[in-house]
């Protein structure tokens, strides 16, 4: 399954962006100017993201 999000705020509920930009914050990748940089860019549109999910079910 791939989906595609093209709202900023959709996404970040399912693929964590700013959670995720917080923890590098937190472990030092991002400084604190980068990291809300990088926020405000992603929210300041356009905005398109997908990402693969697989599913698998299997029986025992």
């Amino acid at each position: 399954m791939t989906p595609a999000f093209r709202d900023v705020q959709a996404a970040d509920k399912i693929l964590g962006l700013e959670r995720t930009t917080r923890r590098a914050l937190a472990a030092g990748y991002l400084t604190e100017d980068a990291a809300r940089s990088w926020l405000e860019h992603l929210a300041s549109g356009p905005f398109l993201a997908t990402v693969t999910f697989y599913i698998v079910v299997a029986e025992s």
